[in-house]
């Protein structure tokens, strides 16, 4: 029973900063998701989770978004699908406002759907993308591939050499600092495409970066259902293809050239 006194809030994800407080005699709360993606709701009564459900919002194909502090900006699919690669352009962020010359921006590519069954402890997913922005105020040309699964997410950075040491790969709870780390595969030359790989068997996950192996994880029981991909990129870029399998079957692939 919850008392008067009692504190009432709903968490839409992990992130217990962005909890809202509702009021204990209300029946129905409702709350907007501005991305696509699997989040755990928490009904939370004096800072104690005493209820969860599970969210899932597909992103109906692959969905465009310049990242705000706030709100999203969603692209039209005329400003992210061209000459058939999935890509975000200097000329496109300036007509939403966005110039990335003159402040750090984000842009995010984001397909979240259910794949049929493809699980954390057999997979492989390759990625060929670039970075292909550099200005002073975005120097690094970040890129980061996330993979998302229904309890937490495989997060891989990449970025010009220069800058690994700002980077940090996150997988099955553990996070590799690229401060206390030598990420140096992660740094990388964008004068051409890079291809990342993830392959999950085993019990193990090995990242690939060009071919190379970069780093491996050990992928921990119980496996997790795979729902979704994301790419971020510093500034701007471009993805040439996308393949992910499972079980030795491919469950999709976008514009899969070599």
């Amino acid at each position: 029973m919850i008392g008067e006194k009692d504190k009432v809030e709903i968490q839409q994800d992990w992130d217990e900063r962005k909890r809202v407080i509702v009021d204990k005699n209300d029946s129905i709360s409702t709350s907007i998701y501005y991305h696509p993606g699997f989040f755990k709701s928490k009904l939370v009564v004096n800072d104690s989770i005493i209820k969860e459900k599970n969210v899932f919002i597909p992103s109906n194909d692959w969905m465009a978004t310049i990242e705000t502090d706030s709100l999203p900006i969603y692209l039209n699919n005329e400003d992210f699908r061209i000459d058939g690669e999935l890509s975000v352009r200097t000329e496109s962020l300036k007509k939403y406002g966005k110039d990335p010359f003159e402040s750090k921006t984000l842009v995010g590519f984001y397909q979240i759907r259910d794949f049929g069954g493809v699980y954390t402890d057999d997979f492989e997913l390759t990625a060929l993308l670039k970075n292909n922005f550099k200005s002073g105020n975005t120097p690094c040309q970040g890129a980061q591939v996330t993979i998302v699964s229904e309890v937490g997410p495989i997060v891989v950075p990449i970025c010009n050499k220069g800058c690994i040491s700002d980077i940090s790969l996150f997988a099955f709870g553990e996070r590799v600092d690229g401060k206390k780390n030598d990420l140096e595969n992660f740094g990388v030359d964008y004068t051409d495409y890079v291809q990342l790989k993830c392959v999950s068997k085993d019990q193990e996950l090995v990242i690939f970066v060009n071919e190379e192996p970069a780093y491996s994880f050990n992928v921990p029981n119980p496996k997790s259902k795979i729902i979704g991909v994301c790419i971020f990129f510093e500034g701007t870029g471009s993805i040439k293809n996308i393949k992910l399998t499972g079980n030795a079957r491919e469950v999709y692939s976008f514009g899969f050239r070599g």
